[in-house]
Parts: structure tokens; sequence; C-alpha cells
């Protein structure tokens, strides 16, 4: 599977949220991190501002998720690092 690799962390500036990846390559004069993508709180007609703060955390914490579950997936059993790994990424998902 081919994505911009995690973790990804949410920047709010004014009305956009930004979800911006820690590694790879951005443009230096634009920004220092690549963005992932981008969230309009003012775009209300839909949904709500927390309800799009939510979608921001959840889409925020997918590599986190992704990675989680491709680790319980390989192993007969799961650990202690693995549940830890599982609820972090849980709790970023869920914004804590």
């Amino acid at each position: 599977m081919n994505y911009t690799k995690g973790p990804w962390l949410i920047n709010y500036k004014g009305s956009i949220g930004h979800i911006k990846s820690v590694h790879g390559e951005a443009k230096p004069h634009i920004t220092p991190t690549p963005t992932v993508c981008r969230v309009d709180l003012y775009a209300k007609a839909c949904i709500s501002e927390d309800e799009q703060k939510s979608n921001s955390n959840l889409i925020a914490a997918a590599p986190d998720l992704y990675e989680a579950l491709k680790v319980v997936t390989k192993s007969e059993t799961i650990t202690p690092e693995m549940w830890n790994q599982i609820h972090c990424a849980l709790m970023k998902a869920e914004g804590k």
C-alpha cells in the first residue's frame, strides 16, 4: 500500500485545518511538511464544526490505526505492546 507515512498531525489556522505528515518532502517556500488533506471548519452547510474536527482526528489517526491492525493480524497472540499501540491509535482517532 502506498500512502504518505504517518504520524499525521492536525494544524488549525483560523477556519482551515491542515492534516500534515511529519515525514516526506514538501516545498519549503510553501510548507515545511506535506499536507495530506485540508479541512474547512466554516463549511458548516452539511456538518457541524465539532463533527468536522472529529473527522480530522479520525483522518489524522489513519496511519496509526492501519499500522496497529497490520501488526495484530500478523501475530498469533496480542502482546501488551500491541494493545498499547492499538489504544494509542484509538485515542488519537478520538482526539485525546
